[in-house]
Parts: C-alpha cells; sequence; structure tokens
C-alpha cells in the first residue's frame, strides 16, 4: 500500500528513547486521514553498530580509515586514538559478544537480570558511552571525501540510501519529511542530496536547527523545497492537502520558507497552534524494542514561562509559551501506557510552572497513575515541602533545575531571579523525600569573578558529597554566549562592561561567539579541573555511574529496578 507522507530521523542522536517530533507529526497527518510512514534510521544505524559485527568493524576497518582520511589533523588523530584504545580496552573488558547479549536484554526489559550482576550492569553503562562515541565515528564517516571501506558499517549506511530510495519507489509519497536538530544536520542534507536525483516529490526539512536556520538550509542545499519554522502539526497537513489537490497553492500556508518558480524564497509568517488537539503522539512504525530504556517522551506545555533568562535561546524554538489542557495529558498518558505498555515518561517541557505541576499531579493521582517520571522546574519560592510531596506521589522522581550558579550576584546578571536561600531549602526537601536531583550549572559567565566560581564549586560539591544531588559534570562547561540572546546582543553592541573583547559568529551555522572576560583563565580552569578530579575520585569510591545527554532516563529506571546496596548506582 501506498503512503502520503514519508518522516524520517536521520542519525546522529542518543538512542535512550524515541524523540517526539515524528510521532506527533505522524498523529496529526493521521488524524487527517493520511498515511504516514515514520522511519527512524538514527535508532536502526546505530543498533546495527552496537552489535558484535558493527563494533569489530568499527575496530578493525573504520577507525583506521578515518585515522588515514584524517591524517594531517592532530585533532582528529587525537581524538581517534583515544577512541581505538577505548573501544581495545571494551573488548578486552567484556567481548563485543557480551555487550550485543546486555543490550538484548535491556531491549527486551529484563533489568533484573541486567542490574542482578555488576557487570552486567557495567556493560550497560558502557552502550551508552559507545553512543557517545558514535555522534563523532557516523558525522567523520559521512563528511569523508573518500569512499568506505566495504565492510559491515559502510553496508549499514548505504542501507539507509538504499532503504529509503526503495521506500519512495515503492510507496510513491507526495512529501518526505526530515526533522533535523543541529547534530542531526551533517548526515540529513547528505541524506536528502543522495535522494533529490530520483524523487520528484516535495522535501521539507522542520524542527530546532530547520527553525533557527531556514534560510540558510535553503541557501546550501537546493534539494530542499520547503523548510518548516516552528510548530508544524496544522501546517504540514495542511501542505499535504495540496499536494494532493489537482492546483497545489502553498501560498498560504503559515511557517514555511519555499521557492518560488522565478529560484527567490519566500518566508510565510508563523502562528500560534492550538496546542489542545485531541490526538496523542503516534509512536507506531517506529522500533521502539530498540531504544535502551522503555520511556517515552511527552509534553505539557511549549516554550518556556519564565522567558527572561538572558543567556537562553532555547525557548524560542516555539515562540510563545503555552500549555496543554491537563485533561487531554492524562489521555495522552493512558494511551500511551496502554498501547505501548510503558510506565515511564519524560516530559520535555522546556520548563514546568508550579500552578501546571499542580494540576498535573493532581490529575495523575486522581486518575491513580502508576507512572515514573522526570522533567524540568525551576528553583521558584513555592516549591515547597507540599507542592515536592505531590510530585512524589504522582511519580515525580528526577528533577532537572538549572542554577547554573551558586552566587546572588552571577543570578541576578543572569537575570534568573532565584534566591540560593530558597535553592538550598528546596534541595534539602527534595532530597529528605527521595528524589533525584540534577543541577544545571556551567562557569565563566561574563561578571563572574574568581571569588564566586570558588562559591559555586564549593556549593555543588558540598551537596554532592552530602547526597542531596547528583554528582556529573555540566559545572566543566564554559558559558557559551549564543547569538540571538540578550547578552549575546548587549556584547556585540559594547554595552556589556564585563566582556573586553567579542568575535561573533561565524559560518553559516554560526551560533556561538567568543569572548574575553576580567576572569583569570588559568585560575578558572584549575580550580574546574580539582572539582571534576574530586568529584570523580569521589564517584568511584561511592560506585556512583556518570550521566549525560545519552542516558537521560537511565536513573528512572535505576531508581525502579536496582538496589541502591548492591553496586553501582546513580546517587
Amino acid at each position: 500500500m501506498s503512503v502520503d507522507v514519508i518522516i524520517v530521523n536521520s542519525p546522529n542522536k542518543n538512542i535512550d528513547y524515541p524523540g517526539l517530533s515524528l510521532p506527533v507529526l505522524s498523529a496529526a497527518l493521521r488524524e487527517k486521514g493520511y498515511r504516514v510512514l515514520q522511519i527512524d534510521y538514527n535508532v536502526i544505524l546505530r543498533d546495527q553498530i552496537l552489535s558484535q559485527h558493527g563494533l569489530n568493524n568499527l575496530l578493525e576497518c573504520i577507525v583506521p580509515f578515518l585515522c588515514s582520511e584524517y591524517c594531517e589533523s592532530e585533532f582528529h588523530l587525537l581524538r581517534l586514538g583515544q577512541l581505538n584504545d577505548y573501544i581495545k580496552r571494551l573488548n578486552i573488558s567484556y567481548r563485543f559478544s557480551y555487550l550485543e547479549n546486555v543490550k538484548f536484554k535491556v531491549q527486551n526489559q529484563e533489568f533484573e537480570w541486567v542490574f542482578s550482576k555488576e557487570k552486567r550492569f557495567r556493560a550497560y553503562l558502557e552502550l551508552f558511552k559507545i553512543n557517545r562515541a558514535l555522534h563523532y565515528i557516523i558525522d567523520a564517516c559521512i563528511l569523508s571525501h573518500t569512499e568506505l571501506p566495504s565492510g559491515f558499517i559502510a553496508d549499514s549506511i548505504e542501507g539507509i540510501f538504499s532503504d529509503l530510495i526503495s521506500k519512495i519507489a515503492t510507496d510513491s509519497p507526495c512529501l518526505l519529511g526530515f526533522s533535523i536538530l543541529d547534530i542531526q544536520r551533517g548526515f540529513s542534507l547528505a541524506l536528502i542530496n543522495k535522494i533529490r536525483p530520483s524523487y520528484d516529490g516535495k522535501i521539507v526539512v522542520g524542527g530546532p536547527d530547520a527553525t533557527r536556520f531556514p534560510e540558510e538550509y535553503m541557501k546550501l542545499c537546493k534539494g530542499i523545497d520547503i523548510v518548516f519554522v516552528g510548530e508544524s502539526e496544522e501546517s504540514l497537513p495542511c501542505l499535504v492537502n495540496e499536494l494532493k489537490s489537482a492546483n497545489p497553492k502553498i501560498n498560504a500556508i503559515p511557517g514555511i520558507y519555499y521557492r518560488k518558480k522565478s529560484g527567490a524564497v519566500r518566508n510565510n509568517k508563523s502562528r500560534p497552534i492550538d496546542f489542545n488537539y485531541n490526538q496523542s503522539p503516534d509512536f507506531h512504525g517506529l522500533p521502539l524494542k530498540k531504544y535502551l530504556t522503555p520511556a517515552l517522551p511527552l509534553q505539557i506545555s511549549r516554550g518556556c514561562y519564565w522567558e527572561k533568562c538572558n543567556f537562553c535561546i532555547h525557548y524560542d524554538t516555539y515562540g510563545t509559551y503555552h500549555k496543554r489542557n491537563i485533561e487531554l495529558v492524562i489521555n495522552d498518558i493512558k494511551n500511551l501506557v496502554s498501547e505501548y505498555k510503558t510506565k515511564y515518561f519524560h516530559f520535555t517541557d522546556d520548563c514546568i510552572s508550579l500552578a501546571l505541576a499542580d494540576k498535573l499531579t493532581e490529575s495523575i493521582i486522581h486518575n491513580k497513575l502508576d507512572i515514573r517520571w522526570l522533567s524540568y522546574f525551576r528553583f521558584e519560592k513555592g516549591l515547597n515541602k507540599n507542592r515536592l510531596d505531590r510530585i512524589y506521589s504522582a511519580g515525580g522522581r528526577v528533577l532537572e533545575l538549572g542554577l547554573e550558579s551558586a552566587s546572588e550576584k552571577v543570578l541576578e546578571l543572569m537575570n534568573k531571579k532565584v534566591s540560593i536561600s530558597a535553592t538550598k531549602r528546596i534541595i534539602e526537601d527534595a532530597s529528605k523525600r527521595g528524589f533525584l536531583l540534577k543541577l544545571f550549572m556551567f562557569h565563566g559567565y561574563p561578571g563572574e569573578n574568581i571569588n564566586e566560581l570558588k562559591e559555586t564549586i564549593e556549593f555543588t560539591q558540598k551537596r554532592i558529597l552530602e547526597k542531596k544531588i547528583r554528582a556529573f559534570f555540566p559545572l566543566r562547561n564554559r558559558f557559551e554566549l549564543l547569538r540571538g540572546s540578550d547578552i549575546y546582543e548587549s556584547c556585540r553592541a559594547g554595552k556589556n562592561k564585563y566582556v573586553k573583547k567579542m568575535w561573533e559568529s561565524s559560518g553559516l551555522f554560526g551560533i556561538r561567539g567568543q569572548y574575553v572576560s576580567d576572569i583569570n583563565d588559568t585560575e578558572t580552569i584549575k580550580l574546574i579541573n580539582e572539582f571534576v578530579i574530586n568529584i570523580k575520585k569521589y564517584m568511584e569510591t561511592e560506585k556512583i555511574y556518570n550521566t549525560d545527554d545519552e542516558n537521560v532516563m537511565l536513573d528512572l529506571i535505576v531508581m525502579e529496578h536496582k538496589n541502591p546496596k548492591k553496586g553501582w548506582h546513580c546517587i
């Protein structure tokens, strides 16, 4: 049977759980009666590489090839050398066949087996580490100007191209779509360029990266017909409707960039969508058993209700802040629990407001939903014991909070409007209640001095050692000056007294500016390195495994299934 639309998730991204964009768009299209095929080539490719044959090919063929391909780059040779040593150690410590078996057990949710022996759990952790390394490896393969040597991984990558070409020939879709994050840009563009000569339908792109760089995508890739900006649950079905009509007209579809017959690019202004549509995200067709946790993503709100941190541009993906009706959210949860047999959820909101959290937790408790979830909150003074009790009773277990700095002065410069005294109280109350707290921090914000950095390090280290917050390492990241943020614009205008010199972002997709501030870089690096060394030693002694963007949902699974007194744990 032919399909109307094929939408694709390309490599490169994490595979602990599926993304939300394709299921949301699939639901919107299917609700209008269109036939949709959604394909996650990212998890398909990575699942193939995370096998005995794939890892052997990586070690024996791909890494040596890349070393010769990038032999004149000291940076690449160093990184490839480290990867080579790491993969060799893995094979000695575990054997690739053992890692593949653990992956199989995880994918079949045999967590009691995985967590019953330390070696099995450590192998599970290594799957996430390998997956992180694959970001670099896959991009390096795609960007290589030389044909990959024949073998398992080359065949797997080529298999993506040939599979999509075959599906297009078989299904004859009127539209081929790609949802793109910045880390997926390279592979997505390579796939589009490969497909374009054999496909006469419309190729469209959307997602956060395309939203931020619509003109750049149109300029760089002539194979792209349309770029969607912002949310497209309403505009994408409208486009499909036009494409299937006798005389398609797309000049009235909101939120798109498209090419006119003259070749000129036109922009149709976006408009807010009605977030209270009835359909729940539809994961049908995605290979859910290939992901490394059984969690699913869901949204209660879009954008950020605060929107005032002067360093942030993340919230701008959605244009405005809007909330979903809680009754619809509860219906979403019930549908996903029933259809996909999971109890683990990541509410991927930028930040859940306390008022919205009250409605959510009350409804979860009222409906007796037995779920476990993770989400993001601000250190609001109103996040008191009663609210924390309700969140915990409603299944909340992991709270991620952006503090950035423990200095009142630096927080004021950021316009965070967060009180350190309230932060200390929330950490105390939440840790006692049983939450796992993850604090996001960074250093080097313009205006931060050495004493304020020490204050932040001491604040963080003290609470890690007291087991009140999770040990991990965002603080080692230096502040990034992002184009489009308030502080970027003030620095560019020469209005930030703490920035001595600034270089604007460069390149077609450049977003990070460079700057020099008053802080002593040598002393900063020394303090940060000491902090990282101390926390690594503590984690090794206490058997606390590391967490990062590759295993966001792992802590939730561990807290539910693993005895904290037996081997490695999350706190």
